[in-house]
């Protein structure tokens, strides 16, 4: 009960977009790097990791601009 009632404190600070965000990337973040430290997934070979960092700046990049235009797209459906 008392974790339920500390996040209950910490959330009235995830109301904003951006720290939402930053909050679930976080989390995502953090669990891989325990899935790593746990033995369940393997840790990727140099070559192997400059591949993955590579598609994550294509498709981040990609998805920003999608966002972006969802965002202006809706905003100019609320005129």
């Amino acid at each position: 009960m008392s974790s339920i009632s500390g996040f209950t404190k910490i959330a009235q600070y995830l109301t904003h977009p951006l720290v939402l965000i930053g909050f679930v990337l976080m989390l995502v973040f953090g669990t891989y790097k325990q899935l790593i430290k746990s033995g369940l997934l393997t840790q990727t070979s140099k070559s192997e990791s400059s591949k993955i960092i590579k598609l994550m700046l294509q498709y981040g990049f990609w998805l920003g601009m999608i966002i972006v235009l969802v965002g202006f797209t809706l905003q100019l459906g609320t005129m």
